[in-house]
């Protein structure tokens, strides 16, 4: 059975050895500068777990929660979707098509994500106007870890904030790129027109209005 803890309970943590003077979790971490120091209250999920057993590991001492983080794999995946998912809401920015897609080296997409982490080479990521226009960018999914297993990252919240901040400034880009004009010359024609009911005088001015949207993101 998998223990809720907080990132205060970890002062509950005794280690087995001492480690830079410390004598339990809590102290450890925050010597490893790999705790979350807004985050005290919020439950470590098995990501973060894992993440400090790899700390650990790297510090000659056993996993303390080997046996609570079989999925963080997917936990992870669930926190990065739901980061990027977020910056789209807070932005007001889908309108029923806006979505965040991943797709491997091949430049395959990975329909079904659970379990396929370690496939993920790209994150896709696309908003939309409310008119419909949408833009899309995309981001490389940086790694976690050196090539020596080493974590890049104190903690997965330090992961996910720069997760976070690669796609703002991506979606940022590609909203400021969009031209009205541009996607009207490359939409339109009279069977477009017909298929979706307006005019082409009609749909230019929807671009207009979804272009300032973009340029005001």
């Amino acid at each position: 059975m998998v223990k809720e803890i907080t990132w205060n309970d970890t002062k509950n943590i005794t280690l087995s050895k001492p480690i830079y003077e410390s004598t339990n979790l809590f102290d450890l971490l925050h010597k490893l500068k790999a705790f979350p120091l807004t985050k005290n209250e919020e439950t470590l999920d098995a990501a973060d777990k894992y993440l400090i057993d790899v700390w650990l590991t790297q510090l000659d001492h056993k996993p303390i929660f080997k046996n609570e983080t079989t999925n963080w794999k997917n936990v992870l995946l669930d926190r990065i979707d739901t980061e990027i998912s977020d910056i789209i809401e807070t932005k007001d920015s889908d309108y029923g098509n806006a979505s965040v897609e991943y797709i491997n080296e091949n430049r395959t997409y990975i329909i079904d994500t659970k379990n396929h982490f370690d496939e993920i080479d790209t994150i896709i990521i696309t908003m939309e106007a409310p008119n419909h226009a949408t833009v899309s960018g995309e981001i490389k999914l940086p790694d976690l870890f050196d090539e020596d297993n080493q974590p890049l990252y104190p903690t997965i919240y330090d992961y996910i904030n720069a997760i976070s901040n690669l796609a703002y400034s991506k979606l940022e880009d590609v909203a400021q790129s969009f031209d009205a004009e541009a996607e009207f010359d490359a939409i339109w024609s009279e069977s477009f027109g017909r298929h979706n009911g307006f005019t082409s005088f009609e749909f230019a001015m929807m671009l207009k209005e979804d272009e300032e949207f973009f340029h005001d993101w």
